[in-house]
């Protein structure tokens, strides 16, 4: 699997720029950043870990293996094409959206998929200033490879605690004003396990997590779940997510089996070291964000 180019492009020019060039072309360190608010633990993640975010959710979105057909056609349905309210968090530097939008865009210059237009507007929330910086960078760079392929993209990026209620608020009022002009809403929630289950935040951040979904449900609306395949998020946080779905079942429910979480792996190319490659691991929880 490769990155699509002017994603490849877009975080090279911006490592060189950080001067993180050579820290991101040298040895990864064990166990992998996972990243935080300063300065210092974003640019760990950002040279050494943000590739492997990109290339899971790509790997969310082409399925090459057939492992997560229920997430790969939820994605794609979302962004074929129309009017769409892209809720990224934590978007980190934007790691999600890059994939998501610009393997869309590959798939069109490649004529894989068709050429409709897509407009969509990006809410990104995210606690860490120095990776909404990153992120704004990288989407500010690639919007005009995505216009080639009539993706018209804008973005937001919010300053967004889930442990805050008042933080939460304000991120979805941000949402409420996008879905206003906006036909769908898709939510992508990524690289949440280190926070929420090993750092043991999870019952904390709960009722923001139950507000932001709820606020995002709605029609055809949808969530995606996105996490490193590792037994703390298969093991540990989504089972702690399937028990509140009936708790939540006026606005979220789980399209996967209940049985089984989806999971796949693929090599993909490093995008500083081609062809030098790395495993994307991925578990995923694609949810149907319905409101009764």
């Amino acid at each position: 699997m490769k990155i699509p180019p002017p994603v490849c492009i877009s975080y090279a020019a911006v490592i060189k720029h950080s001067n993180l060039f050579e820290a991101a072309t040298g040895p990864r360190p064990d166990p992998a950043p996972v990243g935080g608010i300063s300065q210092e633990l974003t640019d760990l993640h950002f040279a050494h870990a943000f590739d492997g975010s990109v290339a899971r959710a790509q790997l969310a979105l082409i399925d090459p293996h057939n492992d997560v057909p229920i997430t790969s056609a939820t994605l794609l349905r979302f962004l074929s094409g129309g009017t769409l309210c892209l809720t990224d968090v934590p978007c980190g530097a934007g790691a999600a959206s890059l994939a998501l939008l610009g393997s869309v865009a590959q798939l069109r210059r490649e004529q894989y998929l068709p050429r409709v237009p897509l407009y969509v507007h990006i809410v990104g929330g995210e606690i860490s200033a120095p990776a909404r910086a990153y992120a704004d960078q990288l989407l500010t760079a690639i919007l005009p490879d995505l216009e080639e392929e009539a993706i018209f993209a804008t973005f937001e990026l919010c300053d967004w605690d889930v442990l805050s209620p008042v933080s939460n608020s304000e991120l979805i009022e941000r949402i409420i004003l996008s879905k206003a002009t906006s036909l769908q809403t898709l939510v992508v929630v990524c690289n949440f396990n280190g926070f929420l289950e090993r750092a043991g935040k999870k019952n904390e951040a709960r009722p923001q997590l139950a507000e932001l979904f709820r606020f995002c449900s709605g029609g055809t609306n949808a969530a995606v779940w996105i996490e490193p395949k590792m037994n703390a998020a298969t093991s540990g946080l989504f089972p702690w997510l399937k028990n509140l779905f009936p708790r939540w079942s006026a606005f979220l429910r789980f399209l996967g089996s209940q049985e089984n979480d989806e999971t796949s792996e693929c090599n993909y190319e490093l995008p500083l070291k081609a062809p030098s490659t790395a495993v994307a691991r991925l578990a995923v929880l694609p949810i149907d964000l319905v409101k009764e």
